[in-house]
Protein backbone atom coordinates (compact mmCIF):
# COMPACT_ATOMS: atom_id res chain seq x y z
CA UNK A 1 0.00 0.00 0.00
CA UNK A 2 1.78 3.28 -0.85
CA UNK A 3 0.24 6.76 0.85
CA UNK A 4 0.08 10.10 0.07
CA UNK A 5 0.29 12.37 2.68
CA UNK A 6 -1.25 15.82 2.94
CA UNK A 7 -2.92 15.02 -0.64
CA UNK A 8 -6.31 16.27 -2.03
CA UNK A 9 -9.34 14.60 -3.04
CA UNK A 10 -8.58 15.87 -6.65
CA UNK A 11 -4.90 14.65 -6.71
CA UNK A 12 -7.30 11.38 -6.15
CA UNK A 13 -9.79 11.94 -9.19
CA UNK A 14 -7.44 13.26 -11.41
CA UNK A 15 -5.15 10.11 -11.24
CA UNK A 16 -7.66 8.00 -11.05
CA UNK A 17 -9.31 9.20 -14.08
CA UNK A 18 -6.20 8.88 -15.90
CA UNK A 19 -5.43 5.26 -15.24
CA UNK A 20 -8.51 4.27 -16.12
CA UNK A 21 -9.12 6.18 -19.26
CA UNK A 22 -5.33 4.62 -20.11
CA UNK A 23 -7.19 0.87 -19.61
CA UNK A 24 -9.82 2.02 -22.05
CA UNK A 25 -7.80 3.51 -24.55
CA UNK A 26 -5.74 0.22 -24.80
CA UNK A 27 -9.56 -1.66 -25.23
CA UNK A 28 -9.58 -3.07 -21.95
CA UNK A 29 -13.26 -3.40 -20.94
CA UNK A 30 -13.30 -1.35 -17.10
CA UNK A 31 -15.37 -2.33 -13.91
CA UNK A 32 -15.75 0.98 -11.43
CA UNK A 33 -17.04 0.05 -8.04
CA UNK A 34 -17.65 3.46 -5.82
CA UNK A 35 -18.09 4.23 -2.36
CA UNK A 36 -21.08 6.02 -0.27
CA UNK A 37 -19.95 8.31 2.40
CA UNK A 38 -17.17 10.69 2.70
CA UNK A 39 -15.76 9.24 -0.55
CA UNK A 40 -19.23 9.36 -2.60
CA UNK A 41 -18.43 13.40 -3.66
CA UNK A 42 -14.88 12.01 -4.90
CA UNK A 43 -16.62 8.98 -6.92
CA UNK A 44 -19.36 11.57 -8.30
CA UNK A 45 -16.30 13.93 -10.13
CA UNK A 46 -14.91 10.56 -11.13
CA UNK A 47 -17.98 10.20 -13.39
CA UNK A 48 -18.76 13.50 -14.73
CA UNK A 49 -14.68 13.68 -15.69
CA UNK A 50 -14.80 10.63 -17.17
CA UNK A 51 -17.91 11.18 -19.63
CA UNK A 52 -16.40 14.67 -20.25
CA UNK A 53 -13.24 12.94 -21.51
CA UNK A 54 -15.12 10.14 -23.21
CA UNK A 55 -17.96 12.41 -24.88
CA UNK A 56 -18.21 15.87 -27.14
CA UNK A 57 -17.40 15.37 -31.22
CA UNK A 58 -13.66 15.57 -30.48
CA UNK A 59 -13.45 13.23 -27.28
CA UNK A 60 -10.18 12.96 -25.72
CA UNK A 61 -10.43 9.68 -25.94
CA UNK A 62 -11.70 7.62 -28.69
CA UNK A 63 -12.80 4.73 -26.57
CA UNK A 64 -13.60 1.32 -27.92
CA UNK A 65 -14.43 -0.63 -24.71
CA UNK A 66 -16.56 -0.73 -22.28
CA UNK A 67 -16.86 1.36 -18.56
CA UNK A 68 -19.49 0.03 -16.03
CA UNK A 69 -20.08 1.43 -12.70
CA UNK A 70 -21.54 0.27 -9.75
CA UNK A 71 -20.95 0.21 -5.67
CA UNK A 72 -19.19 -1.25 -3.46
CA UNK A 73 -22.19 -1.21 -0.96
CA UNK A 74 -25.92 -0.45 -0.82
CA UNK A 75 -28.31 0.29 1.74
CA UNK A 76 -31.37 -2.07 0.74
CA UNK A 77 -34.63 -0.25 0.17
CA UNK A 78 -36.43 0.76 -3.21
CA UNK A 79 -34.83 1.87 -6.19
CA UNK A 80 -33.83 5.67 -5.34
CA UNK A 81 -34.51 5.90 -1.62
CA UNK A 82 -33.36 8.78 0.21
CA UNK A 83 -30.69 7.08 2.36
CA UNK A 84 -29.35 4.73 -1.17
CA UNK A 85 -25.68 5.22 -1.88
CA UNK A 86 -26.55 5.43 -5.50
CA UNK A 87 -29.18 7.72 -4.78
CA UNK A 88 -26.03 9.87 -4.26
CA UNK A 89 -24.98 9.70 -7.74
CA UNK A 90 -28.66 10.32 -9.22
CA UNK A 91 -29.19 12.99 -7.63
CA UNK A 92 -25.80 14.77 -9.27
CA UNK A 93 -27.45 14.19 -12.38
CA UNK A 94 -24.66 12.55 -14.51
CA UNK A 95 -25.40 11.72 -18.30
CA UNK A 96 -24.60 8.37 -18.56
CA UNK A 97 -23.84 8.21 -22.32
CA UNK A 98 -20.47 6.62 -21.73
CA UNK A 99 -20.44 5.26 -18.51
CA UNK A 100 -22.59 2.31 -17.91
CA UNK A 101 -24.62 2.55 -14.55
CA UNK A 102 -24.85 -0.76 -12.71
CA UNK A 103 -27.01 -0.11 -9.70
CA UNK A 104 -27.54 -2.86 -7.23
CA UNK A 105 -31.31 -2.18 -6.29
CA UNK A 106 -33.75 -2.79 -9.26
CA UNK A 107 -36.68 -3.27 -7.00
CA UNK A 108 -39.18 -0.20 -6.58
CA UNK A 109 -40.74 -1.63 -3.51
CA UNK A 110 -39.46 -2.11 0.17
CA UNK A 111 -40.70 -5.95 0.42
CA UNK A 112 -38.54 -7.61 2.75
CA UNK A 113 -38.80 -10.57 0.59
CA UNK A 114 -36.73 -8.93 -1.89
CA UNK A 115 -33.68 -8.27 -0.19
CA UNK A 116 -31.79 -11.82 -0.33
CA UNK A 117 -32.78 -11.80 -4.10
CA UNK A 118 -30.66 -8.22 -4.20
CA UNK A 119 -27.96 -9.83 -2.68
CA UNK A 120 -27.94 -13.17 -4.96
CA UNK A 121 -27.64 -10.70 -7.99
CA UNK A 122 -25.09 -8.48 -6.73
CA UNK A 123 -22.97 -11.72 -6.00
CA UNK A 124 -23.37 -12.81 -9.36
CA UNK A 125 -22.64 -9.32 -10.95
CA UNK A 126 -19.47 -10.04 -9.33
CA UNK A 127 -19.21 -13.37 -9.81
CA UNK A 128 -18.96 -12.76 -13.77
CA UNK A 129 -16.67 -9.82 -12.59
CA UNK A 130 -14.00 -11.90 -11.15
CA UNK A 131 -14.12 -14.43 -13.96
CA UNK A 132 -13.94 -11.99 -16.68
CA UNK A 133 -10.69 -10.94 -14.65
CA UNK A 134 -9.12 -14.01 -14.40
CA UNK A 135 -9.49 -14.12 -17.64
CA UNK A 136 -7.65 -11.34 -18.59
CA UNK A 137 -10.77 -9.83 -19.86
CA UNK A 138 -11.74 -6.97 -17.32
CA UNK A 139 -9.54 -4.38 -15.33
CA UNK A 140 -11.52 -3.52 -11.81
CA UNK A 141 -10.64 -0.55 -10.43
CA UNK A 142 -12.08 1.02 -7.06
CA UNK A 143 -12.63 4.01 -4.79
CA UNK A 144 -13.19 3.31 -1.54
CA UNK A 145 -13.46 5.60 2.30
CA UNK A 146 -12.38 4.33 5.47
CA UNK A 147 -14.33 4.98 8.66
CA UNK A 148 -13.79 6.26 12.11
CA UNK A 149 -14.12 2.68 13.22
CA UNK A 150 -12.56 1.21 10.44
CA UNK A 151 -14.86 -0.16 8.17
CA UNK A 152 -14.74 0.19 4.71
CA UNK A 153 -17.47 -1.03 1.67
CA UNK A 154 -20.09 -1.74 3.93
CA UNK A 155 -18.32 -4.22 6.70
CA UNK A 156 -18.32 -3.42 9.97
CA UNK A 157 -16.21 -4.38 12.25
CA UNK A 158 -16.94 -7.99 14.15
CA UNK A 159 -20.28 -8.07 11.46
CA UNK A 160 -21.42 -11.28 9.52
CA UNK A 161 -19.41 -9.52 6.52
CA UNK A 162 -16.50 -9.47 8.20
CA UNK A 163 -16.02 -13.20 9.45
CA UNK A 164 -16.30 -13.97 6.25
CA UNK A 165 -13.23 -15.83 4.39
CA UNK A 166 -11.19 -14.21 1.77
CA UNK A 167 -11.92 -17.71 -0.03
CA UNK A 168 -14.84 -17.60 0.43
CA UNK A 169 -16.75 -18.17 -2.95
CA UNK A 170 -19.57 -15.64 -1.39
CA UNK A 171 -18.77 -12.15 -3.35
CA UNK A 172 -21.30 -10.61 -2.30
CA UNK A 173 -23.49 -10.27 1.22
CA UNK A 174 -26.23 -9.22 3.14
CA UNK A 175 -26.61 -8.30 6.81
CA UNK A 176 -29.06 -6.14 9.00
CA UNK A 177 -27.08 -3.76 10.74
CA UNK A 178 -29.51 -0.89 12.49
CA UNK A 179 -30.76 0.95 10.89
CA UNK A 180 -29.67 0.11 7.42
CA UNK A 181 -30.28 -3.87 5.90
CA UNK A 182 -26.80 -3.91 4.20
CA UNK A 183 -25.92 -5.22 1.26
CA UNK A 184 -21.57 -5.35 0.33
CA UNK A 185 -18.81 -6.54 -1.36
CA UNK A 186 -17.18 -9.26 0.80
CA UNK A 187 -13.44 -9.79 1.85
CA UNK A 188 -13.10 -12.74 -1.35
CA UNK A 189 -13.49 -9.80 -3.92
CA UNK A 190 -10.81 -8.04 -2.88
CA UNK A 191 -8.20 -10.18 -4.31
CA UNK A 192 -9.73 -9.27 -7.73
CA UNK A 193 -9.65 -5.39 -7.52
CA UNK A 194 -6.46 -4.23 -9.40
CA UNK A 195 -6.23 -0.18 -8.82
CA UNK A 196 -7.93 0.52 -5.49
CA UNK A 197 -7.58 4.00 -4.51
CA UNK A 198 -8.68 5.26 -1.10
CA UNK A 199 -10.01 8.94 0.22
CA UNK A 200 -9.68 9.26 4.20
CA UNK A 201 -10.01 12.82 5.16
CA UNK A 202 -9.86 14.56 8.93
CA UNK A 203 -8.49 14.25 12.39
CA UNK A 204 -11.02 11.28 12.58
CA UNK A 205 -9.23 9.37 10.13
CA UNK A 206 -5.73 9.32 12.14
CA UNK A 207 -6.44 6.67 14.16
CA UNK A 208 -7.58 4.05 11.45
CA UNK A 209 -4.35 5.18 9.63
CA UNK A 210 -2.26 4.35 12.47
CA UNK A 211 -4.15 1.21 12.35
CA UNK A 212 -2.90 -0.07 9.68
CA UNK A 213 0.45 0.49 10.39
CA UNK A 214 -0.02 -2.95 12.33
CA UNK A 215 -1.41 -6.34 11.00
CA UNK A 216 -4.30 -6.67 12.88
CA UNK A 217 -7.24 -8.77 11.84
CA UNK A 218 -9.40 -7.20 9.43
CA UNK A 219 -12.35 -9.10 11.55
CA UNK A 220 -11.81 -6.27 13.81
CA UNK A 221 -10.64 -3.73 11.35
CA UNK A 222 -11.82 -4.50 8.02
CA UNK A 223 -10.03 -1.37 6.30
CA UNK A 224 -6.75 -4.43 7.07
CA UNK A 225 -8.69 -5.64 3.52
CA UNK A 226 -7.14 -2.76 1.53
CA UNK A 227 -4.07 -4.72 1.35
CA UNK A 228 -5.44 -7.41 -1.05
CA UNK A 229 -5.87 -5.30 -3.75
CA UNK A 230 -2.86 -5.39 -6.29
CA UNK A 231 -2.26 -1.96 -6.09
CA UNK A 232 -3.93 0.23 -3.37
CA UNK A 233 -3.11 4.44 -2.79
CA UNK A 234 -4.78 6.09 -0.31
CA UNK A 235 -4.70 9.88 -0.16
CA UNK A 236 -5.21 11.58 2.98
CA UNK A 237 -4.93 15.19 3.84
CA UNK A 238 -3.23 14.07 6.88
CA UNK A 239 0.99 13.60 7.74
CA UNK A 240 1.88 10.25 7.78
CA UNK A 241 5.15 8.84 9.17
CA UNK A 242 5.26 5.48 8.26
CA UNK A 243 4.44 3.36 4.66
CA UNK A 244 5.79 3.74 1.74
CA UNK A 245 5.53 7.52 0.83
CA UNK A 246 4.61 7.90 -3.33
Amino acid sequence: MTVVPKSSADCLRETFVSRILGQLSSNMPVLILLSGGSAAPVGAAICRDLEHSLSGDEPAYPVPAECMVTLVDERFGPAGHPDSNWNFFTLKDLPWKQLIPVPVLTATDNNPDLFQETVRKFDGFLSWAVTRHTQGRLFIAAVFGIGEDGHTAGILPDSPASLLSTSSPLYATGYHHAPYSRITMTPSFFPSIDLAMVWASGTNKRKPLESLLTDSSYERMPAQLLKLPRETVMYTDQEVNAYEKA
